[in-house]
């Protein structure tokens, strides 16, 4: 089967876990004897321009986006004029579904799946839709697309200025026609619930969870088992470094983790694992860690290759999972359990339907220092109980989340779809 691919964001370049699924699926449809084309942008990617960037490995990186990944205004000056914002947006518009329109023609794909399209505008999804009218599907990882389904379905009046967009947009011939609905997969049912709260109809959805490589991730020894006396506690958060993760509540646990009776004599650190999401979160941080004492304990280290991460996870003693924001189905939350790391985590979005207290993980209330800290003084002073629930999570990941069910789930159902 010829299957193309479409995402804002393809490895190498990645700032968060969706990009790296669809890499992974990719590949391993490739070993299952399928031609998987990839269309993407350039961010990220050194000499952009040059041939070999863009076509290396089936891999078009040709769309453009709007702002830069996690920011919400364009780069560059006149950002703030709404005539150069029109333009620019108009200028989006044209070339990605353009680009859409030529890689399909060029590729003829039996079947499209659109990944994410934040930042690229609207209407290349059209042009997909209209090349490939019933074997468009979406695999949905965030909210990005329920802004456009949940528009579609209210009906409501168009604004003077928004028919004159409409007819600039045919005028330029950019297709401008409604998504589909047919074809929509989520990675989580807690997805597919906020996207009914936000007003889309997608109750004939289905559920794909996200895996992992069980090549990759699976049970290493556990160091909190293996750890001397004389060592410190080794706690671990890995991701985007951002207030919706819950990062400031997780500092503010290991203060009071330090504190509390029993822990005082013993050392614990914690390594925040990531890039930050902003500059002003970044100081706010500090400012925290520095305000609480805890500048020796805490250390900050760049992302780490994916292969060094079962390693990583391998060498502390506790997963912190602080999320405060609806997941839709967290990659580190499966990693982790994946190679028997207790996991101490909240239950909002997706991890709820993985997450089990007592039984693969510990769970705390999000949001609250105090919960927190006495969930991980449990773990750390019951090292076996806790290494033994690690256990079971990685059982449990190695049966029903690994990257080749995930994968045998997208190539069936791109098969019905097909057929």
């Amino acid at each position: 089967m010829r299957i193309l691919f479409i995402s804002n964001l393809y490895p190498p370049p990645s700032i968060g876990g969706y990009e790296q699924i669809c890499h992974d699926v990719a590949q391993r449809l490739k070993a299952r004897g399928h031609d998987v084309r990839v269309l993407t942008s350039a961010f990220g990617v050194h000499d952009s321009h040059s041939p070999g960037n863009r076509t290396q490995q089936g891999v078009y990186r040709l769309l453009k986006l709007r702002t830069r990944p996690g920011t919400t205004a364009p780069e560059g000056k006149n950002r703030r004029r709404p005539q150069w914002l029109a333009a620019n947006r108009l200028a989006l518009e044209w070339h990605n579904s353009r680009v859409v329109r030529q890689v399909v023609s060029a590729t003829d794909p039996d079947a499209i799946m659109v990944w994410n399209g934040g930042n690229m505008g609207r209407t290349f999804l059209s042009a997909a839709e209209q090349a490939r009218p019933t074997a468009t599907a979406y695999y949905l990882s965030d909210p990005w697309l329920a802004p456009v389904l949940a528009g579609q379905r209210a009906g409501s009046g168009v604004s003077p200025a928004r028919r004159l967009y409409r007819l600039t947009l045919r005028a330029m011939g950019i297709p401008h026609s409604p998504v589909g609905t047919r074809h929509l997969v989520f990675c989580s049912r807690a997805l597919q619930r906020q996207y009914e709260r936000m007003g889309a109809e997608v109750s004939r959805a289905e559920v794909i969870y996200h895996g992992v490589a069980s090549d990759l991730f699976f049970l290493r020894p556990q160091h909190i088992v293996t750890r001397s006396a004389d060592e410190p506690f080794l706690l671990l958060y890995a991701g985007r470094i951002a207030p919706e993760k819950g990062v400031s509540t997780l500092v503010k646990a290991l203060a009071a983790l330090r504190a509390l009776p029993g822990l005082q004599d013993q050392d614990a650190r914690l390594a925040l694992v990531g890039v930050f999401q902003s500059r002003e979160y970044e100081a706010q941080l500090h400012t925290l860690i520095a305000r609480l004492g805890l500048g020796s304990a805490v250390q900050f280290l760049p992302p780490v290759p994916r292969a060094e991460m079962p390693d990583l996870y391998a060498r502390h003693d506790v997963l912190c999972f602080p999320s405060e924001w609806e997941e839709p189905f967290a990659l580190t939350l499966l990693e982790a359990m994946a190679v028997g790391l207790p996991v101490v985590s909240t239950l909002c979005g997706g991890s709820a339907e993985v997450v089990r207290d007592g039984y693969n993980a510990v769970v705390f209330r999000a949001g609250h220092p105090r919960d927190l800290a006495e969930r991980l003084a449990w773990v750390l002073t019951h090292p076996r109980q806790a290494a033994a629930i690690g256990r079971t999570a990685s059982r449990e990941v190695s049966q029903r989340y690994t990257l080749d069910c995930q994968t045998e789930a997208v190539e069936a159902y791109l098969h019905s779809m097909v057929a």
